[in-house]
């Protein structure tokens, strides 16, 4: 979607997110959104821990690596294109998976519908509020909430641009998250029948799936006719600016009289 300048929805959510004086809001932005890899020097690995994971959460070291040239580096005038990561299990860096965030896809029986998205907002950032086990939605989603525990399994089979399809199965009547950018736009169906898109955890897409196995679809359907419009009001424009060059081209040219000799 392109976006000359950041919607309001996205600013909210990210302002929401300012880290201030407590660091753990970053943990909780990237548990949000699915933020599961982070490249980071391992010296900074323990402040990651104690100052931005969230309580139960951690990030581990899954592959650590130096940096080295290239062998075709030319080290008289080194660019960063010149490096590469070479792995080593002794090496100052890092990639780090945190343990806290939120899969791509999940399924939920538990969820709040704030009263707008201000309370959706704050409600996200208080800590004591357990993203992993419910999901704030915009609006009811048709089905009943329950207490029955996992949900259920999401699998995402095809991921495209404007198209993506996950498999559910549903222990209950569920709520499926997926941790992507809500937009208009977006049609959901559920094997095949159209069914509403909700707005989840303010920013993110959601979908109500009944019990049972499931093929959930998003395509992403942008709105042309404000396209076409603009484009048969410019061809009209183009052609009535020919018409009057034709006609005034092939109009006979008027003379003047004739003087006597």
């Amino acid at each position: 979607i392109q976006a000359p300048r950041m919607p309001a929805l996205d600013e909210a959510y990210l302002g929401n997110f300012l880290p201030g004086t407590n660091g753990h809001i970053f943990g909780r932005f990237w548990q949000l959104t699915a933020t599961r890899y982070v490249m980071a020097d391992r010296a900074y690995e323990a402040q990651l821990n104690s100052a931005v994971a969230m309580p139960g959460t951690a990030f581990v070291p899954r592959l650590t690596f130096e940096l080295g040239l290239k062998p075709d580096a030319q080290t008289n005038h080194l660019q960063v294109d010149d490096f590469d990561a070479v792995v080593d299990p002794r090496g100052h860096y890092a990639l780090l998976e945190y343990t806290g965030a939120l899969p791509r896809v999940k399924l939920y029986t538990r969820w709040e519908i704030p009263t707008n998205d201000v309370a959706a907002l704050a409600r996200l950032r208080d800590f004591s509020f357990d993203p992993a086990a419910t999901v704030l939605l915009d609006s009811d989603p048709g089905i009943r909430p329950s207490a029955q525990d996992p949900a259920g399994e999401a699998t995402i089979e095809d991921y495209q641009p404007k198209h993506s399809r996950v498999k559910v199965r549903a222990a209950t009547d569920a709520v499926l998250l997926v941790n992507d950018r809500w937009h208009k736009d977006w049609e959901a169906t559920v094997d095949g029948k159209p069914t509403v898109l909700l707005r989840a955890n303010h920013l993110m897409r959601g979908v109500a799936v009944p019990a049972g196995e499931h093929n959930v679809e998003f395509r992403f359907q942008t709105d042309t006719r404000p396209l076409y419009i603009s484009l048969s009001a410019i061809v009209v424009g183009i052609g009535l600016v020919g018409f009057l060059a034709v006609r005034r081209q092939a109009a006979p040219q008027k003379t003047g009289p004739v003087g006597r000799q």
